[in-house]
């Protein structure tokens, strides 16, 4: 009964989510890199965000310096797992898609400035998306 009972209670809280959660880069296990949450359509709502480089600028983000080929995982604070996928932006056009398996991201090889949004698609009875933004310094090795 007991069991039961806590199942519908943690059901009860995990619809109660009328926000997608944080996500957060963590590289080489030993660097945590914040993202700043965009654009989403989730189930009571959407709002609607600047691209990621004006966003950027607007919130002020200090890129995050990372040696060239680090992979990262995306992982977001209630623990779920949608479908990820980064892409790199150009000026305020987005560009290349960087490798992504598993929620495993392979950073670029060459040094420069990066701004980057992460775009994650929850499956579900309601379809939730959410991107993020963030900002890396790719580092010679």
């Amino acid at each position: 009964m007991k069991c039961i009972l806590f199942l519908i209670v943690l059901f009860l809280l995990a619809g109660c989510n009328t926000e997608p959660p944080e996500a957060e880069v963590i590289v080489n296990e030993n660097t945590e890199i914040s993202t700043f949450r965009g654009t989403y359509h989730w189930t009571e709502g959407a709002a609607e965000y600047d691209v990621p480089p004006q966003l950027v600028d607007s919130q002020n983000m200090e890129p995050v310096e990372m040696e060239g080929g680090a992979v990262g995982i995306v992982t977001f604070d209630d623990g779920s797992d949608p479908a990820v996928s980064v892409r790199e932006w150009h000026r305020n056009e987005p560009a290349a898609e960087l490798d992504v398996r598993d929620r495993e991201v392979t950073f670029p090889e060459e040094p420069g400035m990066y701004i980057l949004e992460i775009s994650a698609e929850w499956e579900g009875e309601f379809a939730k998306s959410s991107s993020y933004t963030f900002y890396v310094e790719i580092v010679q090795a």
